[in-house]
């Protein structure tokens, strides 16, 4: 096999001082070859994308499969997990996904409410609106037991006292034969 078939099929080659390694969401391996997913445009390596039918981060069905080796170069949105071939198209991305976190924010800048909110906020709090308790902790701690749990004296569970089926039968015959 020669060196350059040898370096795709996916041995792991030593990693150099600045160079990203990425890790395959599927396996858990690092990346040799990407296998980039179309329309979703997520990346994994060539092995586990060629086995999926729909993609596992986003659940939508893989029309499409591109084969990009290594050394192409593929860069990943760090919060979508969606690969870009050019540094330029990831910071398009990033700057499209700052404006859609600013207006599902409000539109505010710096992550202040803007005065129509702070006037919805303000009014809302005359009204005599309060949030939600927050939720209680995991195990149920400060909530009353279930009914169908039995009420605990001193550590010990009260139980009503049930009496053993052979006990209210009468007591042993006598055996024949032996002297009372």
């Amino acid at each position: 096999m020669s060196h350059e078939a040898q370096r795709f099929k996916g041995q792991i080659e030593p990693r150099h001082r600045g160079r990203k390694t990425h890790i395959c969401a599927s396996c858990d391996f690092p990346i040799a070859v990407y296998g980039r997913c179309a329309p979703c445009l997520h990346a994994y390596c060539l092995t586990c994308a060629t086995s999926m039918t729909q993609c596992i981060i986003c659940h939508a069905r893989i029309t499409k499969l591109e084969r990009i080796p290594k050394d192409a170069g593929v860069f990943i949105s760090p919060l979508t997990l969606q690969s870009f071939r050019t540094q330029a198209d990831l910071a398009s991305h990033a700057q499209k996904l700052g404006a859609q976190l600013m207006q599902l924010m409000g539109g505010g800048t710096g992550g202040m409410p803007s005065m129509p909110q702070l006037a919805v906020m303000q009014a809302g709090q005359q009204q005599g609106w309060k949030p939600p308790p927050p939720p209680l902790p995991a195990g149920g701690f400060g909530r009353p037991p279930p009914q169908h749990m039995p009420r605990y004296q001193h550590g010990v569970a009260a139980r009503p006292q049930q009496v053993h089926p052979q006990a209210q039968q009468a007591p042993w015959p006598r055996q024949a034969g032996v002297p009372s």
